[in-house]
């Protein structure tokens, strides 16, 4: 799979983030891209969860539409 360094980024945290679910029904290309990475992740990439944090917080309707 040839791909940039953006798609390989934004595929590898998208990735990272649904690890917690499995490891066990991965495809090839997502084995190699976490196989391929040292691990080493820039300091802004941390701050992400706290986006995400605030966007819950900022729209409490969207919480409750989505738990309906």
């Amino acid at each position: 799979m040839n791909t940039t360094w953006d798609q390989a980024t934004s595929l590898y945290l998208r990735r990272d983030r649904n690890s917690a679910h499995s490891f066990l029904n991965m495809e090839k290309w997502e084995k190699a891209l976490l196989l391929s990475h040292n691990g080493t992740l820039p300091r802004g990439i941390a701050e992400l969860a706290f986006l995400y944090l605030l966007d819950l917080v900022a729209h409490p309707d969207q919480i409750a539409a989505k738990l309906r």
